[in-house]
């Protein structure tokens, strides 16, 4: 590409464009080698926005406004979503962390406590379960390893449900 500056670069430009030529344009575009590349610049971007059947069809500039406000409001709502899964994350660690501190913490006195009741603790949950079992003839029917990991796989989906749900 040349770096000479041609005073009938606009001329040409605009005859290409408009595909209009006159004898003095077409005489200058023999021997300047900047208005001849612009001549095949713009013809090679014209054939790109040519269509298969020859018609010219360039989007209108509404559409594409919409269309470059509704990406913008995507990428703003990807960035806005990614902050929330971060905070999300964030909350649910320090929770987790929060929570085997408080209990670590807390130890001796619950340890205390259930002392107390771990007589009575199994007693009283066997006494339940079988309770439940006459009641119910369906839990009499399952091992009681089954009906545990069902209620396991309840809780582990309920605790990861909000990182299910996204998306």
């Amino acid at each position: 590409m040349s770096k000479t500056i041609c005073s009938q670069e606009t001329a040409v430009a605009e005859a290409v464009r408009a595909g209009r030529w006159n004898d003095s344009l077409e005489a200058h575009l023999a021997g300047c080698a900047r208005c001849g590349e612009l001549l095949h610049t713009v013809r090679a971007m014209q054939s790109l926005a040519l269509t298969p059947n020859g018609e010219t069809t360039m989007p209108e500039a509404s559409w594409l406004w919409c269309r470059a406000l509704l990406e913008l409001k995507q990428q703003e709502s990807r960035r806005v979503r990614r902050k929330l899964a971060t905070v999300e994350y964030t909350a649910t660690v320090l929770l987790m962390l929060g929570s085997v501190g408080w209990l670590a913490w807390s130890w001796p006195k619950l340890e205390s406590l259930l002392t107390g009741w771990q007589a009575n603790l199994w007693a009283e949950l066997w006494r339940a379960a079988w309770f439940l079992a006459e009641r119910t003839p369906m839990l009499a029917s399952l091992p009681s390893a089954a009906v545990l990991a069902l209620l396991l796989a309840a809780a582990a989906f309920l605790l990861a449900q909000p990182l299910l749900a996204e998306d």
